[in-house]
C-alpha cells in the first residue's frame, strides 16, 4: 500500500483477525512516530510475531575526507559552527534524531540537510554537496565494500560483521545513542494464540534457511538473535519509552 508504514498499521487495526491480513513495517511507524506526529493508531495494540531483519544507521565520508575518525567530525563541528554540512534520510529519521541528541550532549551546532532516503543522501556525498551523510545500511553499505564511501561510525548496539573495524557511537562514549530500524511483522490484535505461533513458527523456519541467511546478509539486514511474539512486543514497548525520552530532550 502507498503512504507509509502509518497506512499498514492502520489497516491492520481495522482488518479481520483471522490471520490472512497481515502487515510487514520497520519499527519507525511504532517506536518514533507516535513521539513526532499525530497517528490514528495505538502503537502496541498488535499481534507481533517476527522480526525478521534491521537496518543499522552509520555517518560515513568521501575517502579523502579530513575527518579519520567520528572524533575529527565532532571537534570540527566545535570549532566552526554550523558549517559541518551532513545529508540525512529524512527530517525526524532515527539518525537524525540520534545526531540531534549528539549535538546536544556535545554543545555543537551541525547544519542538517534532508534527503528523500538513503540511495539519495549518499549521491549528495558523492556529489560533494556535504561533508558528511548519515542514512541506514541501505545507502551505503555497496558503497563502503567498493571503497567509494568510508565509515566513521555505527549507532548499532555492536560492531556489524560487515564492517568490523568501524566503532560503534556506544563505544565512542554515547550509549544512549543507538538507533537502528527493525523489519517487524504483525497482525489484528485480537488473532488466536494457535494462529500467532503458526506464524511465528513459519517465520522462524523461512530464516533459518540458507538462502534467506545469504540475501539478507549480503544486503546488510541479518539478525543474529531474532525476536518473536512477546519477546518482540516487549522490545518494542522499551524501544518506544527510550525513544520518547531522547526525543523529549
Amino acid at each position: 500500500k502507498s503512504g507509509g508504514h502509518r497506512v499498514t498499521l492502520t489497516l491492520i487495526a481495522k482488518a479481520k483477525p483471522d490471520g490472512y491480513s497481515l502487515g510487514g513495517v520497520t519499527d519507525s511507524s511504532i517506536v518514533l512516530s507516535p513521539h513526532i506526529e499525530k497517528i490514528n493508531y495505538k502503537p502496541l495494540d498488535y499481534a507481533f510475531f517476527c522480526q525478521y531483519g534491521k537496518l543499522d544507521f552509520g555517518v560515513y565520508v568521501l575517502p579523502d575526507s579530513p575527518f579519520k575518525t567520528f572524533k575529527d567530525m565532532v571537534e570540527y563541528a566545535r570549532a566552526n559552527p554550523n558549517k559541518l554540512t551532513m545529508g540525512i534520510t529524512e527530517v525526524n529519521s532515527g539518525n537524525h534524531i540520534a545526531l540531534m541528541a549528539l549535538c546536544q550532549m556535545e554543545k555543537i551546532n551541525i547544519n542538517f540537510i534532508p534527503f528523500m532516503g538513503a540511495s539519495p543522501t549518499t549521491m549528495a556525498l558523492l556529489g560533494g554537496h556535504v561533508m558528511v551523510a548519515s542514512s541506514a545500511t541501505s545507502g551505503f553499505a555497496r558503497q563502503v565494500k567498493s571503497k567509494t564511501v568510508r565509515l566513521l561510525a555505527m549507532m548499532s548496539d555492536e560492531r556489524m560483521d560487515e564492517f568490523p573495524d568501524v566503532p560503534t557511537l556506544k563505544e565512542l562514549g554515547y550509549p544512549s545513542l543507538v538507533f537502528q530500524s527493525w523489519y517487524a511483522m504483525m497482525g489484528h490484535k485480537d488473532l488466536e494464540p494457535s494462529i500467532i505461533k503458526k506464524l511465528e513458527d513459519g517465520c522462524r523456519k523461512a530464516m533459518e534457511s540458507p538462502a534467506f541467511i545469504k540475501l539478507s546478509t549480503e544486503i546488510a539486514a541479518y539478525v543474529k538473535k531474532p525476536l518473536f511474539g512477546e519477546d518482540l512486543k516487549k522490545a518494542l514497548a522499551q524501544r518506544l519509552e527510550n525513544n520518547g525520552k531522547i526525543i523529549k530532550d
